[in-house]
């Protein structure tokens, strides 16, 4: 008899069967009977092993990685960065995650606070790789809607924004700029690119 782990519990899995005693159950339910499964049975053996396998088979995960922003940063472009942004999904460290209770909550967002002044600034990563292990172990994977909300709330206590603060492409950005590019809206005048900000 061979053991295999499933949610942290040990489920029997029989020699003869091939099955976890869930499986076997099911073909049971299945077949109608309290019978044990023969191993003559082989079509419901084959159909309790597809159960037990979709069964066994994780959730899909979520990516913590934005190929399209490591690109941009690869490149130093802010204008890819800003597209980037807008299309894909970007990492932020969390000093809380969210409540188990409520997975659809947002997780408490951890930001540096220089120790002379108190400023803030906001770490945004392409990789959830690139996260320093000396920050918090937690990770959430955001949308440019998402910054653009989050910069326009905080954006008061928030001096400057920093992309892959630890490499391989570290980058950084003035929180009204990044506002403005993502404001999806369109609600911002278009800037004449012939003008240059004093």
């Amino acid at each position: 008899m061979f053991v295999r782990v499933l949610d942290e519990k040990a489920l029997p899995i029989h020699a003869e069967t091939g099955m976890c005693s869930w499986c076997a159950l099911a073909v049971r339910r299945v077949r109608g009977s309290a019978t044990s499964i023969q191993p003559s049975a082989r079509s419901d053996v084959v159909a309790a092993a597809l159960w037990q396998n979709a069964v066994m088979a994780k959730k899909p995960s979520v990516s913590f990685r934005s190929d399209l922003l490591a690109e941009a940063l690869e490149k130093q472009d802010m204008a890819q960065v800003a597209l980037a942004l807008r299309n894909d999904r970007l990492v932020v460290p969390l000093a809380k995650p969210a409540p188990r209770d409520k997975p659809t909550a947002p997780g408490e967002v951890w930001m540096y606070r220089r120790p002379e002044d108190g400023r803030l600034a906001l770490l945004v990563f392409s990789d959830a790789k690139n996260k320093p292990e000396a920050l918090p172990p937690f990770v959430a994977a955001q949308d440019g809607a998402w910054l653009h909300e989050f910069l326009r709330v905080h954006g008061d206590e928030i001096e400057t924004v920093f992309f892959d603060i630890a490499g391989p492409h570290p980058m950084q950005a003035d929180p009204a700029e990044l506002l403005r590019v993502l404001d999806l809206d369109g609600g911002s005048p278009p800037i004449d690119p012939g003008v240059v900000a004093p």
